[in-house]
């Protein structure tokens, strides 16, 4: 079972500091929508390659964004079944979790590990350990912190790291991921990691994965205050949304509103290549969540 002790250090205090902060900046910053999808699809993007990264298996760009927008063939490829249940996986805790009054359950986790094809180890340690973090007035980086810790070296570590943070509000309307910030400084988060397991104390752990998160809102900042004219070499028009799909947005708008391909095929009179091309494209701009398997596929406003 992970030690979970730790000292509220005066570096951990200005840093859990600094982060709320900038959580406040970031929150008041006028963002046009476009703005908003752009960095929302390129987190994803982030949390993918950064995974893929830490997972020693990188994968370059082209062939991420050929799979989640459903044009890389799937068939007897690990690789892109992992791809796209690790992004299932955050669209479940962006889509569940922001601002979300319940707490974490065994329930929770379960599902998390099924989106990624994941074991997630003892049941009743789990329970122990969701039970430790959210009795009390711990911080929410405190608990995605440990979080992490305690589920690494398996992809659950970072999904349940980033289910926190979005649950209070940290997520920053899913435009926060560290996994691109560890595999960036790979040796330094692993050496952290080594540390803060053979370790009786945690603070040092804690005080680094604030410093990260510090570093990614510092990010955010400047993209919102200076959104780049292209990304990855996806040109700025790549966000903009024809009136059809604008249309098809429209029609979703009330809660628990649901479409499917044959729905546009019939609503818009176009056919079933055109009606999968809108989704893919709403769908990898994050802006749709898939539900399902082949024809049974319906979407939902994420």
């Amino acid at each position: 079972m992970l030690t979970v002790a730790y000292n509220l250090s005066i570096t951990l205090k200005t840093r859990l500091s600094k982060v709320d902060t900038l959580r406040q900046k970031i929150l008041l910053i006028p963002t046009s929508p476009q703005t908003e999808t752009a960095l929302r699809w390129q987190t994803t993007l982030f949390h993918l390659e950064g995974w893929a990264s830490l997972s020693n298996q990188p994968m370059n760009k082209t062939y991420i964004l050929d799979t989640i927008n459903h044009q890389h063939t799937r068939v007897n490829n690990p690789m892109a079944y992992k791809i796209v249940n690790y992004k299932n996986a955050i669209n479940f805790v962006c889509e569940q979790w922001p601002a979300n009054p319940t707490q974490v359950s065994f329930k929770t986790i379960d599902e998390l590990a099924r989106l990624l094809g994941v074991n997630h180890g003892s049941e009743k340690e789990i329970c122990s350990l969701l039970n430790y973090l959210q009795t009390g007035q711990m911080h929410p980086l405190i608990q995605s912190a440990t979080a992490h810790l305690y589920f690494y070296p398996s992809r659950l570590s970072y999904l349940t790291s980033l289910l926190f943070l979005t649950k209070y509000g940290y997520g920053m309307r899913g435009w926060l991921s560290l996994e691109d910030y560890w595999s960036a400084n790979k040796q330094e988060y692993l050496l952290s990691i080594q540390q803060a397991t053979s370790s009786a104390n945690t603070t040092l752990w804690l005080e680094y994965f604030c410093q990260a998160v510090i570093y990614q809102m510092e990010k955010i900042i400047d993209f919102l205050n200076h959104p780049p004219q292209t990304s990855h070499n996806l040109p700025k028009s790549y966000w903009r949304l024809t009136d059809r799909l604008q249309e098809i947005l429209s029609l979703m708008e009330k809660p628990d509103i649901s479409i499917s391909n044959k729905k546009i095929q019939s609503t818009f009179n176009v056919s079933q290549i055109t009606a999968s091309r809108d989704l893919a494209k709403l769908t990898s701009l994050g802006l749709l969540i898939p539900h399902g398997h082949g024809r049974s596929t319906y979407y939902t406003r994420a």
